[in-house]
């Protein structure tokens, strides 16, 4: 009988073994571990990139008005925008894109792209958003997307409406539809601008860069005012996330005196402490709790960086920001407290201009 030929070696190994399955697959899921982060690293860094090239932009054109026109950019006066009667969530940035990009339409007709805003005792203005930005000659030229739609704008380096989690839904901006364009950062985020208060001068007394919730009567002018951003601040995403972030009824933070030191950490230059500081009644304050004596610069520009959130609380809501003299190493605690960080352990972008 003949002999019959034995199958070749290569033939009958056609197949991949159960083991050797399983170490290719824990190969690729370890090479994916591995190259994930790192390309989201990379993206990120370039997003980075791309919104401090666009804050430099903006701070340009800031300084560029303030030059021509010597004042800040700003329709509506820190008095006006900041006055605890202001309920329009209108935030600095678009109070100044007023006047670097224009909009102000007194004969626009009433239509989906056109809203009517009425801040303090000054008759109400109408502004056109698809004129925002859209003509030569502006200290801003960029032009505006996503406006007058339901729709949420996160493509980024423009003026935009912006996602509907970052702005409360109040009386001027109802549905979210009739929404001004704002500055975008690379991740779909609203750009912050701080701007200060000039009708308080040089330095106001008897504090120095104060930063109440809002201007009265009776208090002392101060350098800035939360209320001048409460229309992010008092977004979902940032209510119970940021330290800046507005408490449930969309007002001023609860924690009263955090939240000021938190404005002071972020606003207050760290090249010039006061070295003799002093509460709002004049009383000397510890050397443990430092505060600025002057400001970054006349403007401060933020970003939420890559968390989408401004200064970010950890979760913890009692969590603030203090302003840390440049020099200094960063103490343990500061009067018995531990919630607190300084503006280095955090992923804002922040840059001042004058």
């Amino acid at each position: 009988m003949p002999l019959q030929p034995r199958p070749s070696a290569s033939k009958s190994r056609a197949a991949f073994t159960l083991v050797e399955l399983l170490v290719v697959i824990s190969v690729i899921a370890i090479l994916i571990a591995i190259l994930v982060p790192a390309i989201g690293g990379a993206r990120n860094s370039a997003r980075k990139s791309q919104t401090l090239t666009l804050i430099t932009s903006v701070a340009n054109a800031i300084s560029q008005y303030k030059s021509a026109n010597n004042r800040l950019p700003g329709y509506f006066s820190q008095a006006e925008l900041c006055n605890q009667s202001n309920n329009t969530s209108f935030t600095q940035m678009e109070n100044a894109l007023l006047d670097l990009s224009g909009g102000v339409d007194p004969d626009a007709t009433d239509v989906p792209h056109v809203f009517t805003i009425t801040i303090g005792t000054r008759p109400p203005v109408k502004i056109n958003t698809l004129q925002v930005g859209a003509s030569e000659g502006r200290y801003l030229n960029i032009t505006a997307k996503g406006v007058g739609t339901n729709q949420p704008q996160s493509s980024g380096m423009a003026p935009a409406r912006v996602p509907n989690d970052q702005i409360p839904d109040d009386t001027t901006y109802v549905g979210g539809k009739f929404q001004m364009p704002d500055i975008i950062d690379s991740w779909g985020r609203p750009i912050m601008l701080w701007s200060r208060n000039e009708a308080a001068g040089s330095r106001p007394d008897p504090v120095k860069v104060s930063a109440p919730a809002n201007p009265t009567a009776s208090d002392p002018a101060a350098l800035f005012y939360w209320w001048s951003n409460r229309g992010y601040l008092a977004a979902p995403v940032q209510v119970n996330s940021s330290a800046l972030g507005a408490n449930t009824g969309g007002t001023a933070p609860a924690d009263g005196a955090n939240y000021k030191r938190t404005m002071q950490a972020l606003l207050g230059d760290p090249a010039f402490p006061d070295p003799a500081p002093t509460d709002s009644q004049g009383n000397p304050i510890t050397a443990d709790k430092p505060q600025p004596l002057s400001p970054r610069g006349d403007f401060i520009l933020q970003s939420a960086g890559v968390d989408g959130v401004f200064l970010n609380n950890e979760g913890n809501t009692q969590l603030h920001y203090r302003y840390l003299p440049a020099g200094i190493a960063n103490p343990a605690v500061w009067a018995g407290e531990s919630d607190w960080r300084t503006l280095d352990r955090n992923d804002d972008l922040i840059q001042a201009g004058n």
